[in-house]
């Protein structure tokens, strides 16, 4: 039988696979795809990401006092190991690759579980810097 279709790849041309091989949206390749017509680039897959910035923001806010669902959202991020960089109106963390879904997962259930209304995440992959040492 013919498995169901991917949602991550829906619209993508057949041949929209990572350099690894994998399919577009495959879990063991996390690539960023833009596609032009018959054209699928730039991309970028793991080997190419170092860590990856995780901004948040955890409603409602107050400004000056953060409620105890922020903290509860700081605390997360802090017992991941993470240095947790906090604002006027966000908070943002630089995230190893290997953790960011395990972080951004945590962040989310304990702001969430402290009374949050609302939680907003960016994430943007950091590229490597190869040659470095």
């Amino acid at each position: 039988s013919t498995p169901p279709p991917d949602p991550l790849r829906a619209g993508l041309p057949d041949r929209a696979r990572c350099p690894t091989g994998d399919p577009v949206g495959h879990r063991r390749a996390w690539c960023l795809v833009g596609v032009g017509g018959s054209n699928v680039g730039p991309t970028r897959t793991l080997d190419d990401v170092a860590s990856v910035r995780v901004e948040f923001t955890v409603e409602p806010f107050h400004d000056g006092h953060p409620g105890d669902h922020v903290l509860a959202a700081w605390r997360a991020v802090e017992a991941d190991g993470c240095e947790l960089e906090t604002g006027p109106f966000s908070s943002e963390v630089k995230v190893p690759d290997a953790i960011v879904a395990t972080v951004v997962a945590d962040l989310l259930r304990a702001a969430l579980d402290g009374g949050a209304t609302r939680v907003t995440v960016q994430v943007e992959p950091i590229a490597a810097e190869h040659g470095a040492s």
